[in-house]
């Protein structure tokens, strides 16, 4: 018994050291481990991604409308959510053995989840979204298959594009950025004969993307390396990583600011959008004085936090 109490006490602490030191990245995680099967699916599909998911195509609607009608708007969310959700879920199971060094909380590998539940949970999810925006809309149909076929492309062997370096992080910002948004635009067109600003405001919001979460690679190098996965970081090193993220981070910023401003000429848009990349810049540089796993997930969090904080200014002033 004393043995069983001793295992049951070493059992309890390793949880909660895994708790404390993987707070930012289970800041939902440690509320939805107390929920069962339901919380274990809302952790998988991660809220905070397919939110800007979801927000991307929202962006992408009003960007070419004229005015704001509520449902479209409310529709448009839903749906890209639902798709983005699924992808993000894809993307765990055939990360399975990576995702063990790196996140090992997460649903697939403390067992409140199976591989068999969460492939489930993806097809009925693309499912629901691509019928739903079938039924609702012909263009929201394509903009929802466009989005799930890249990301099949981005997590299933033996394409697979985020195992190489090359088409890893632009094939990431294209599907976070470009793919959600031009479904968006489509459907608030009817049309697929888009300006040719969206092309340029939306794939140079795809490369910030892209440049930007090259600092997931940081957090992530050991098990990346150990899976298999030929990152930049990989590659070249963290400190080539990093150079490149914040000197490509900065010039995508800048571009991508200037495009939407054309679009959205308001001062205020430029009094925001300065300290946000305050912020995107000093976590950037943040990372080189960090040394731990936990310490550089923590940092990305926060990094992306600020990344989110632009797409949510760039979401109110278009509406």
């Amino acid at each position: 018994m004393k043995n069983r109490n001793d295992l049951a006490g070493r059992t309890s602490t390793k949880i909660a050291v895994i708790k404390d030191v993987y707070a930012m990245e289970e800041f939902f995680n440690k509320f939805l481990r107390n929920w069962g099967k339901p919380g274990a699916v809302l952790e998988i599909l991660r809220p905070w991604n397919a939110t800007l998911g979801a927000v991307m195509a929202v962006i992408g609607y009003l960007f070419v409308s004229n005015g704001v009608s509520f449902f479209p708007i409310l529709i448009t969310f839903i749906l890209f959510y639902i798709t983005w959700g699924a992808t993000n879920a894809i993307n765990d199971v055939f990360d399975y053995d990576i995702d063990k060094i790196n996140v090992p909380f997460r649903p697939l590998h403390d067992g409140r989840l199976s591989q068999k539940e969460a492939k489930l949970f993806v097809i009925a999810s693309w499912l629901i979204s691509a019928l739903m925006a079938a039924y609702l809309n012909f263009y929201l149909f394509i903009g929802i298959a466009f989005v799930i076929i890249l990301s099949i492309l981005y997590s299933v062997p033996p394409i697979a594009f985020e195992r190489h370096w090359i088409t890893a992080n632009t094939s990431l910002g294209i599907m976070f950025v470009f793919m959600p948004a031009y479904g968006g635009a489509i459907y608030g067109m009817q049309s697929f004969n888009l300006p040719t600003a969206f092309y340029y405001a939306f794939l140079s919001f795809s490369a910030l993307v892209c440049f930007l979460l090259l600092g997931k690679d940081l957090k992530d190098a050991k098990g990346d390396k150990e899976g298999g996965k030929f990152t930049l970081n990989v590659a070249f090193g963290s400190e080539t990583n990093l150079a490149i993220s914040i000197v490509g981070t900065l010039i995508f910023y800048i571009l991508t600011t200037s495009l939407f401003y054309e679009h959205i000429p308001k001062i205020l848009f430029l009094i925001f959008a300065i300290p946000i990349y305050g912020l995107i810049i000093f976590f950037q540089l943040r990372f080189k004085k960090l040394k731990t796993r936990e310490a550089l997930a923590n940092n990305f969090g926060l990094l992306r936090l600020s990344f989110f904080l632009y797409g949510l200014l760039i979401l109110f002033l278009l509406s």
